[in-house]
């Protein structure tokens, strides 16, 4: 039996399986005005667990967990990004 901190909880056993669908504009006409778009179209996540405790403290424990995933966080939110270019040892 394993014990999961710090939350103390017994869980007999714990599954997760993850799909992250992605769409793009590559392959369309998109490619002929150089308008290329891609995004995250979502994330399923389906957790399977057996333990002898309450659905509440089960389901608080996914809460915190996802809350805790920098992967799920760095997708649900909007990152700023920033681009340098060096060629040559020179900046552009």
């Amino acid at each position: 039996m394993r014990i999961l901190r710090p939350h103390k909880l017994d869980i007999e056993r714990l599954t997760i399986e993850q799909r992250t669908n992605f769409s793009t504009t590559l392959v369309t006409d998109a490619e002929k005005e150089r308008a290329f778009k891609a995004r995250c179209a979502g994330v399923e996540t389906h957790v399977v667990v057996e333990s002898k405790h309450p659905a509440e403290a089960i389901e608080k424990l996914v809460q915190v967990s996802e809350e805790a995933c920098m992967a799920m966080q760095a997708l649900i939110s909007q990152v700023p990004t920033h681009t340098r270019l060096q060629l040559n040892g020179k900046e552009l």
